[in-house]
């Protein structure tokens, strides 16, 4: 994933995550493919930029699931906090990812 300030976005760059506005509305749904009619809706929402999908971003649903299990295990050992709403649970999806791609496994 990438950030890619509005002025620099191309043509079918795909958004990494939903865009969505102050108040929770969907602007643009994850996956979509952008074009440039989407550059004045950009800049007309006040969106400085947006993150871009990347040939090398990495799901957790990539990983095995031995890999997951044994990343969780280390992270809940250190961790004061069991993740229980799905705020929580998708925080600790991402500390996952990050020790297993970043840290190393």
């Amino acid at each position: 994933m990438a950030y890619v300030v509005v002025e620099e976005i191309k043509a079918g760059m795909v958004l990494a995550e939903t865009l969505r506005s102050d108040s929770g509305q969907v602007l643009m749904p994850e996956g979509l493919e952008l074009s440039m009619k989407h550059v004045p809706l950009l800049n007309r929402w006040k969106i400085k930029g947006v993150n871009i999908k990347s040939d090398d971003d990495v799901s957790i649903d990539d990983l095995s699931e031995d890999e997951q299990e044994q990343a969780g295990k280390y992270l809940l050992g250190k961790m004061t906090w069991k993740p229980i709403n799905d705020i929580e649970k998708d925080m600790f999806n991402t500390a996952v990812m990050h020790k297993l791609i970043y840290k190393g496994k």
